[in-house]
């Protein structure tokens, strides 16, 4: 994933196509076949059908945060996306894992 995340990052800090094109360009040729595909289906908004829902995920951070569920709903008013909502009253990470792309 932290491949991933650096190829985001490097395609967000410049504006060149030919800069842009030599960071997939690597990008292809390092990463695995499995997170190849990935890339493909996420740049080309071909994404596979969400495997969790909202309901669960916003259920999940109400179970790891002991927020009431009010708070949430405030919070999630106020910044506008639940991903960001999520990832702003979760505690910090203990132990951090490295996956790949597909493996997440």
């Amino acid at each position: 994933m932290k491949e991933f995340s650096l190829l985001f990052l490097a395609l967000e800090s410049t504006n060149k196509t030919s800069k842009k094109i030599e960071v997939i360009r690597q990008f292809l040729q390092d990463a695995p076949d499995e997170d190849k595909r990935w890339f493909l289906a996420l740049f080309t908004g071909k994404r596979p059908k969400r495997s969790v829902s909202t309901k669960s995920m916003r259920q999940w951070a109400l179970e790891l945060t002991n927020l009431p569920e009010w708070l949430l709903a405030e919070s999630y008013a106020a910044v506008g996306d639940l991903g960001e909502t999520i990832s702003l009253i979760l505690p910090p990470v203990e132990n951090h894992v490295e996956r790949n792309l597909s493996e997440w």
